[in-house]
């Protein structure tokens, strides 16, 4: 949130049981943890190889 004011923000969404987050009973699925992670990583690693075409 304070970032997105000054750089290029985006956020990953994953489910969480019944639909809690942000709260003590918050529980996600590793699975969908590591598909989170990985969306993650894909991400970067074509914005690095964007930015080293602009150099």
């Amino acid at each position: 949130m304070h970032w997105a004011d000054d750089v290029p923000t985006g956020m990953i969404f994953i489910p969480c049981r019944d639909g809690i987050s942000h709260n003590p009973a918050e529980f996600a699925d590793m699975d969908h943890i590591v598909t989170g992670a990985k969306v993650l990583d894909t991400v970067l690693r074509k914005l690095s190889l964007e930015s080293t075409k602009l150099d």
